[in-house]
């Protein structure tokens, strides 16, 4: 095995374990009763001061940008997790905002 195929196999092993983490996120944003870590995420969506639909439209962004990672073209790819990054910054506006407990 040559040495530059090592750097791209963990970059694709890595754009893999993101798009699953947020696929993971978007599967829990549409479930309808408790998450892993506590309440509904149309409770929390409220309690953070936003409507509880709201929440599919983050879901569908996670999941979009999500599967734009796995894409095999970098602009693709760079768009997607330019996207992830928007949400992220959201996610953590939201909850500095909120001053939820850790």
């Amino acid at each position: 095995m040559t040495v530059r195929t090592w750097p791209r196999r963990l970059a694709t092993v890595l754009y893999w374990y993101l798009a699953a983490s947020f696929f993971i996120g978007f599967v829990t944003k549409f479930w309808p009763g408790p998450t892993f870590f506590g309440p509904a995420y149309a409770e929390k969506f409220v309690d953070w001061g936003w409507p509880p639909w709201m929440r599919f439209v983050v879901g569908a962004l996670e999941l979009v940008f999500g599967l734009m990672m796995l894409v095999p073209r970098r602009r693709v790819r760079f768009i997607g997790a330019a996207g992830l990054v928007f949400v992220l910054i959201g996610a953590v506006t939201t909850h500095l905002i909120d001053v939820a407990p850790l």
